[in-house]
């Protein structure tokens, strides 16, 4: 019997680097694919535009002037509308009085409208742009023609 076990060789050194290197691979695959998901895994969902604008108009009363805007949130979260900036040209643009915005409170749940009323500062048959800027850091800029008379 122990003829037997002595004719039998150990591992010669071709298949001890082949099985070296095996687990070499098998460990890189390992952590390769562990740092693939994981970007996956923390990146943030990328929507082309999360709030898009739907209608804006122009109206007044006795005293002033005013615009109305309609924004939509097609996001997956609630959309808080922080700044709105409105100007004569794209370059010139002011920072408009939140507090005088109705609602003061602009919070835009997933899929829904809101409705956003702020002072008019457009002369009529001029174009108005506008800046929207959210708590997020997402920004909407357009542009539409006044029908109002100056504020």
């Amino acid at each position: 019997m122990g003829g037997y076990y002595r004719s039998k060789g150990g591992l010669t050194p071709f298949t001890g680097m082949f099985f070296l290197l095996m687990i070499v691979v098998a460990i890189t695959f390992s952590i390769t694919t562990y740092a693939w998901i994981l970007s996956y895994s923390n990146s943030p969902i990328q929507h082309e535009t999360a709030l898009t604008v739907e209608n804006v108009r122009f109206y007044e009363d006795e005293t002033d002037d005013f615009v109305e805007v309609v924004l939509k949130n097609s996001g997956l979260d609630a959309i808080i509308v922080d700044k709105i900036y409105a100007g004569t040209s794209p370059s010139n643009l002011m920072a408009m009085n939140m507090e005088n915005c109705n609602p003061q409170t602009q919070r835009i749940t997933q899929g829904s409208t809101q409705n956003i009323t702020i002072k008019c500062c457009c002369e009529e048959q001029n174009k108005c742009y506008f800046t929207i800027a959210t708590k997020s850091g997402e920004t909407v800029q357009f542009s539409v023609m006044s029908t109002t008379k100056n504020s």
